[in-house]
């Protein structure tokens, strides 16, 4: 687990103020970190899909 985390240290989640409101978009998630994500599950993958 150490290292998962250690490899989600370069994930940020930039909020940027548009005429809708606010909105998230999810810096640095290349195909690995994607792989990840499935592989631990729709709960995970939900907090950074809503963000993308």
């Amino acid at each position: 687990m150490r290292w998962i985390y250690q490899l989600f240290e370069g994930v940020h989640i930039l909020y940027k103020t548009t005429d809708q409101g606010v909105a998230e978009m999810v810096l640095n998630l290349n195909a690995v970190r994607i792989t990840i994500l499935s592989l631990m599950g729709p709960v995970y993958q939900k907090i950074y899909e809503d963000a993308a």
